[in-house]
Formats: structure tokens, sequence, C-alpha cells
């Protein structure tokens, strides 16, 4: 069964679940780098750089055709080689690498609970129209006075402009 970026993916977001830091006895990858996220919004960089040494382990322990499975299907030789221009095993997996970095870094985003910035009515109590108002009724609609929009005078463009 052919390999792809998803189930590659997968894989190494169930490594890093399991993988202990070796800093931090107590805390995997996963654990730490959703820690950070949560607390500071960010990655530290050496943990990004210690993820993205896993993954390229990962990737150099792939069988040959299992690598060729792999690329084909990574967006990274869509977007930049034809099917008969591939690169050598040293451009793939450093490619395939930072791409799955991207995936399982998405991933790690999408798993952590994070405030929501629509804040919903019940809890905003700086609006002071209902929901049966209409929008239209909410803002300041006296900007401009009838008489100010005929102000223009039609000298001013000469016939000739043209768009």
């Amino acid at each position: 069964m052919a390999i792809t970026i998803s189930k590659a993916t997968n894989e190494i977001v169930s490594l890093l679940k399991k993988q202990v830091h070796p800093n931090d006895k107590k805390k995997t990858y996963w654990s730490l780098m959703s820690e950070q996220l949560t607390e500071e919004g960010t990655w530290d960089s050496n943990l990004i750089n210690q993820i993205k040494e896993i993954i390229i382990e990962w990737v150099n322990k792939l069988k040959k055709s299992d690598l060729m499975d792999l690329w084909e299907d990574s967006e990274t030789a869509a977007e930049n080689y034809s099917g008969n221009n591939e690169p050598d095993n040293g451009v793939m997996v450093e490619e395939l690498s930072e791409e799955l970095l991207d995936l399982t870094l998405n991933r790690i985003e999408d798993s952590v609970p994070r405030e929501e910035y629509y804040i919903p009515e019940a809890k905003n109590p700086d609006k002071n129209f209902s929901d049966d108002d209409d929008f239209a009724d909410a803002i300041d609609d006296d900007i401009f006075e009838d008489d100010d929009l005929d102000d223009f005078e039609d000298n001013y463009f000469d016939d000739d402009d043209r768009y």
C-alpha cells in the first residue's frame, strides 16, 4: 500500500506523542509544543529544529519505493517538478521533511484550543442595539447631505476623456 502525505503526517504525530523530550523526561515533544503554543503563542526554534531532525530521521528510514510514493503525493513535487525531472534523494528528503514539518505544526495548532476571536452577543455588553434592529439603523447615515452630492460640475470632465 502506497504511503501518502496524510498517513506520514499521522505517523509523525503519533511518534511525537510517544517520544519523550530528552530535557524533560515527563513530557513528550507533542505536549511541549502544545504547551508552548498555549502559553506563548509561538514555538521555540530549537524545539522546531529538534522535531525537524526527528522527521528527517523518519523519512530517511523509508524504503526507496515508499520515499518515491510519498514524494509523488507531496505538494512540493506537484508544484516544482515534472514527472521526468525528479531530484536526488537528498533534495527529496529535505523538501519532504519541510512539508511534513509544516503539516505537523498545523496539526498541533488545530489541536490546541484557543480563545475565540468572535465574542458572542451574550458576552458583549457594549452592544447597544438588538437583533431586531437593522444594521442600517445602527450606522449614522447623515454623513452627506443630498445637496453635497450635486456640487460637481460636468465641465471638469472633457468629452474626450475615456476610461
